[in-house]
């Protein structure tokens, strides 16, 4: 695994959990796509029995100018 050494990225996970729940979604950065990909690959071999993740998405601006992305774990 490499070492992140900027966060360049904004990455939204949601979970499949109940929409009012508190971490549907969760945050984190990540320095490029690559690495968010990695991210949540990790996450969904890490997380079996716990929840489900559902997607991973990356902006920039964390959604506030730029828009999400939605990446494609497989």
């Amino acid at each position: 695994m490499r070492e992140q050494t900027a966060c360049n990225l904004t990455v939204r996970l949601t979970w499949d959990v109940a929409a009012e729940q508190d971490d549907r979604q969760t945050y984190d950065c990540a320095q490029d796509e690559d690495m968010a990909i990695t991210m949540g690959r990790h996450l969904t071999a890490s997380a079996p029995g716990r929840r489900r993740l559902l997607s991973v998405e990356t902006s920039p601006s964390g959604g506030r100018r730029d828009p999400w992305k939605l990446l494609d774990l497989s």
